[in-house]
Parts: structure tokens; C-alpha cells; sequence
């Protein structure tokens, strides 16, 4: 092997090696809130918050690979949530799950929710069923503006929290 071979195989590698880990290093990690009701790193089923049976769950539905775009939403939302609903994380009121649906075992979602692509859904559990759930697709149009986005995710939240 020459050296202009050599160095088109460690290219070749040095791309591949970016495409299959830049996911990992670009997306925020999945985390668990302790009962303080703090977001924390820890991990739990793509979850954040207390699980019960009887709560409100804002789910975060997204794909393997995630645009700039998605980023955004993702870091927006877990903003919101750790700086308006930290209170309602601890009383175990709320939770915040993050959902890969390209995962076979969450294909289910898709139907479930009638997603079609990435989406932000909020959702009343009863007894550890949905009662109602309400699609953010309006995020879509206005994530660029965080102020913006983050005032229409409380507009959003707040309701399903209050039982309305």
C-alpha cells in the first residue's frame, strides 16, 4: 500500500468514526431527576422525574440521528422544565421522558400519539394510562426564538398540570 492509499483509508475511517459517534457527542444526555425534584444526569428509561402512575409526562419524541434543529428543542425543553417546573418535578406531579423512536420497542408511540416526526407531546396518565395528550407542534415554527418557545411550552404545560 502506498502512501496516498494509506492516507484515503485513514480519511475513510476518520469519517466513518465521526458519522457513528458525533450523535453521542452532540446530544444532550438522558437523565433521571432525584426526588428533590432537581434534574440530574442520571438515567432512568429516558426519563426525568419521579414515575407514577397518575402524572403528567412531557415527551420529547425524536429519531437516532438529530438535526440542529432538534438540538435546540431538546435543550429548550430541558431548560423549561429545570427552571419553571422544578417544584412539580419533586412533587412528582411531572415528568419529562426523552423517546427514540426509531427504537423497535418504541415504534408503538407512533400510532399511539399519531407522530409523524419529531414531536413534543404532552400527556395526562391516569392509573398509567394516557387520558389526553396534546401535540407542541407549534414548537416547530418558533424554536429559533428560546424566549419565545419556552413561553409557549409553559402556555403548553401549565393547563394539563392545573387539570384543565
Amino acid at each position: 500500500m502506498n502512501n496516498r492509499e494509506f492516507l484515503f483509508l485513514t480519511v475513510i475511517c476518520i469519517i466513518l468514526a465521526a458519522a457513528l459517534f458525533m450523535p453521542v457527542i452532540l446530544a444532550p444526555g438522558v437523565s433521571l431527576a432525584e426526588p428533590t425534584g432537581e434534574i440530574t444526569d442520571e438515567v432512568t428509561d429516558g426519563c426525568r422525574g419521579i414515575l407514577t402512575e397518575d402524572q403528567i409526562v412531557v415527551y420529547y419524541f425524536h429519531r437516532k440521528f438529530r438535526c440542529p434543529s432538534c438540538l435546540i428543542v431538546e435543550s429548550t425543553l430541558h431548560e423549561t422544565m429545570e427552571k419553571y417546573f422544578s417544584q412539580e418535578f419533586r412533587d412528582g406531579r411531572l415528568a419529562l421522558c426523552f423517546v427514540n423512536i426509531d427504537d423497535g420497542e418504541n415504534r408503538h408511540y407512533l400510532d399511539e400519539y399519531d407522530l409523524l416526526f419529531n414531536s413534543v407531546i404532552v400527556v395526562e396518565k391516569r392509573a398509567g394510562k394516557a387520558e389526553r395528550f396534546k401535540n407542541i407542534d407549534r414548537i416547530w415554527e418558533i424554536y429559533s426564538d428560546r424566549e419565545a418557545t419556552i413561553q409557549l411550552l409553559q402556555r403548553e404545560i401549565r393547563p394539563f398540570l392545573a387539570g384543565g
